[in-house]
Protein backbone atom coordinates (compact mmCIF):
# COMPACT_ATOMS: atom_id res chain seq x y z
CA UNK A 1 0.00 0.00 0.00
CA UNK A 2 1.05 3.55 -0.69
CA UNK A 3 1.40 6.23 1.95
CA UNK A 4 -1.45 8.64 2.51
CA UNK A 5 -1.05 12.05 0.84
CA UNK A 6 0.59 14.76 2.97
CA UNK A 7 -2.40 17.07 2.49
CA UNK A 8 -5.99 15.97 3.19
CA UNK A 9 -8.45 15.91 0.31
CA UNK A 10 -10.24 19.21 -0.22
CA UNK A 11 -13.40 19.47 -2.27
CA UNK A 12 -13.11 22.00 -5.10
CA UNK A 13 -15.69 23.39 -7.47
CA UNK A 14 -14.82 24.81 -10.89
CA UNK A 15 -16.72 27.68 -12.51
CA UNK A 16 -16.16 29.81 -15.59
CA UNK A 17 -16.02 33.53 -14.80
CA UNK A 18 -15.61 36.67 -16.88
CA UNK A 19 -13.41 39.50 -15.57
CA UNK A 20 -15.33 42.73 -15.08
CA UNK A 21 -14.24 46.21 -16.08
CA UNK A 22 -13.01 46.71 -12.51
CA UNK A 23 -10.61 43.70 -12.96
CA UNK A 24 -12.55 41.60 -10.41
CA UNK A 25 -14.52 38.37 -10.80
CA UNK A 26 -17.71 37.61 -8.90
CA UNK A 27 -17.73 34.44 -6.84
CA UNK A 28 -20.88 34.04 -4.76
CA UNK A 29 -21.31 37.81 -4.46
CA UNK A 30 -17.73 38.51 -3.32
CA UNK A 31 -15.32 40.10 -5.80
CA UNK A 32 -11.72 38.93 -6.28
CA UNK A 33 -9.06 40.81 -8.24
CA UNK A 34 -6.99 39.56 -11.15
CA UNK A 35 -4.26 41.41 -13.09
CA UNK A 36 -5.96 44.36 -14.81
CA UNK A 37 -4.71 43.29 -18.25
CA UNK A 38 -7.28 40.45 -18.11
CA UNK A 39 -10.35 42.72 -18.24
CA UNK A 40 -13.21 40.97 -20.12
CA UNK A 41 -11.25 37.69 -20.33
CA UNK A 42 -12.89 34.34 -19.55
CA UNK A 43 -11.23 32.61 -16.57
CA UNK A 44 -11.68 29.34 -14.74
CA UNK A 45 -12.18 29.62 -10.99
CA UNK A 46 -11.22 26.82 -8.61
CA UNK A 47 -13.24 27.36 -5.45
CA UNK A 48 -12.62 25.60 -2.15
CA UNK A 49 -13.79 26.34 1.38
CA UNK A 50 -10.60 28.34 2.01
CA UNK A 51 -9.22 29.59 -1.31
CA UNK A 52 -10.13 31.04 -4.68
CA UNK A 53 -7.74 30.29 -7.54
CA UNK A 54 -8.19 31.90 -10.95
CA UNK A 55 -6.76 30.41 -14.13
CA UNK A 56 -6.40 31.66 -17.70
CA UNK A 57 -5.78 28.89 -20.24
CA UNK A 58 -4.48 26.61 -17.48
CA UNK A 59 -2.10 29.17 -15.96
CA UNK A 60 -2.88 30.40 -12.46
CA UNK A 61 -3.13 34.20 -12.56
CA UNK A 62 -4.42 34.89 -9.04
CA UNK A 63 -5.01 33.20 -5.70
CA UNK A 64 -6.96 34.62 -2.76
CA UNK A 65 -8.06 33.46 0.64
CA UNK A 66 -11.81 33.05 0.52
CA UNK A 67 -13.44 36.30 1.59
CA UNK A 68 -16.55 36.77 3.69
CA UNK A 69 -19.35 39.16 2.96
CA UNK A 70 -21.43 39.68 -0.13
CA UNK A 71 -20.67 42.82 -2.09
CA UNK A 72 -17.16 43.08 -0.64
CA UNK A 73 -13.91 43.14 -2.61
CA UNK A 74 -10.63 41.33 -2.09
CA UNK A 75 -7.96 43.16 -4.08
CA UNK A 76 -4.22 42.60 -4.46
CA UNK A 77 -2.46 45.94 -5.04
CA UNK A 78 -0.31 44.54 -7.88
CA UNK A 79 -3.48 43.76 -9.84
CA UNK A 80 -4.52 47.41 -10.03
CA UNK A 81 -3.41 49.68 -12.86
CA UNK A 82 -0.79 52.21 -11.78
CA UNK A 83 -3.29 55.01 -12.39
CA UNK A 84 -5.49 53.54 -9.61
CA UNK A 85 -2.63 52.96 -7.17
CA UNK A 86 -1.85 56.66 -6.87
CA UNK A 87 -5.29 57.19 -5.30
CA UNK A 88 -4.90 54.39 -2.75
CA UNK A 89 -3.71 56.68 0.04
CA UNK A 90 -6.74 58.94 -0.39
CA UNK A 91 -9.96 58.33 1.55
CA UNK A 92 -13.31 60.08 1.57
CA UNK A 93 -12.43 61.50 4.99
CA UNK A 94 -9.06 62.83 3.81
CA UNK A 95 -10.61 64.49 0.76
CA UNK A 96 -13.19 66.07 3.07
CA UNK A 97 -10.50 67.40 5.42
CA UNK A 98 -8.38 68.79 2.60
CA UNK A 99 -11.40 70.44 0.98
CA UNK A 100 -12.55 71.93 4.31
CA UNK A 101 -9.08 73.40 4.81
CA UNK A 102 -9.60 75.37 1.57
CA UNK A 103 -13.05 76.56 2.59
CA UNK A 104 -16.66 75.58 3.27
CA UNK A 105 -17.74 75.91 -0.38
CA UNK A 106 -14.95 73.60 -1.50
CA UNK A 107 -15.95 71.09 1.20
CA UNK A 108 -19.57 71.19 -0.01
CA UNK A 109 -18.50 70.73 -3.63
CA UNK A 110 -16.28 67.75 -2.78
CA UNK A 111 -19.07 66.15 -0.74
CA UNK A 112 -21.55 66.68 -3.58
CA UNK A 113 -19.17 65.10 -6.11
CA UNK A 114 -18.57 62.05 -3.90
CA UNK A 115 -22.26 61.61 -3.04
CA UNK A 116 -23.41 61.91 -6.65
CA UNK A 117 -21.42 58.87 -7.83
CA UNK A 118 -22.63 55.26 -7.49
CA UNK A 119 -19.27 54.57 -5.78
CA UNK A 120 -17.62 57.55 -4.06
CA UNK A 121 -14.20 56.43 -5.33
CA UNK A 122 -15.37 57.35 -8.84
CA UNK A 123 -15.32 60.99 -7.74
CA UNK A 124 -11.73 60.96 -6.43
CA UNK A 125 -10.19 62.20 -9.67
CA UNK A 126 -12.52 65.20 -9.89
CA UNK A 127 -12.00 66.06 -6.20
CA UNK A 128 -8.23 65.75 -6.44
CA UNK A 129 -8.28 68.05 -9.47
CA UNK A 130 -10.11 70.66 -7.39
CA UNK A 131 -7.71 70.23 -4.46
CA UNK A 132 -4.71 70.71 -6.79
CA UNK A 133 -6.11 74.07 -7.90
CA UNK A 134 -5.59 75.31 -4.32
CA UNK A 135 -2.12 76.60 -5.11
Amino acid sequence: MKELPAEPYEYAEWRARRVGLDYHVDIDGHYYSVPHRLIREQLDARITAHTIELFRKGERVAVHLRGAGRGRHTTIAEHTPSSHRRYAEWTIERIGREAAAIGPSTAKLAALILESRPHPEQGYRACLGILRRRA
